[in-house]
């Protein structure tokens, strides 16, 4: 390529203010344990551009976050609280009785078991 042409470099930024100003927003909102979806960050920049042509469509969104190098980030819980009353029931204590499924399955491998010398078939 010649010295004096360059690449296409993407198009110019139409809000470039807009756009500083809505990353600062979100790097804010998450500060303060927040999370910013894809519909809240969408909302905001159509408040903050009072624009009938700008729509803020799904497609925007994504080249914003990856040209900002955000992501979507949301809470998750590593740990789930306990029950108060988990000491009342008893859920560490072995079953009394099995289940009638498993009971099925254990009768059907027995008769498997005990027919496995014919070549029966047994239909299941």
């Amino acid at each position: 390529m010649p010295q004096e042409k360059k690449a296409n470099r993407g198009e110019k930024l139409s809000f470039p203010r807009e756009e500083r100003e809505l990353k600062g927003w979100i790097c804010n909102h998450r500060q303060q344990g927040y999370v910013a979806t894809c519909g809240t960050i969408r909302m905001k920049v159509k408040q903050m551009i009072n624009n009938e042509l700008f729509r803020a469509s799904v497609g925007w969104y994504t080249h914003f976050m990856h040209c900002n190098k955000l992501v979507l980030q949301q809470k998750i819980k590593i740990c789930q609280r306990l029950p108060i009353d988990l000491k009342d029931k008893n859920i560490l204590t072995p079953m009394k009785k099995a289940p009638k499924c498993m009971m099925r399955h254990e009768q059907t491998q027995q008769m498997v078991s005990k027919d496995s010398g014919d070549d029966q078939f047994l239909g299941f």
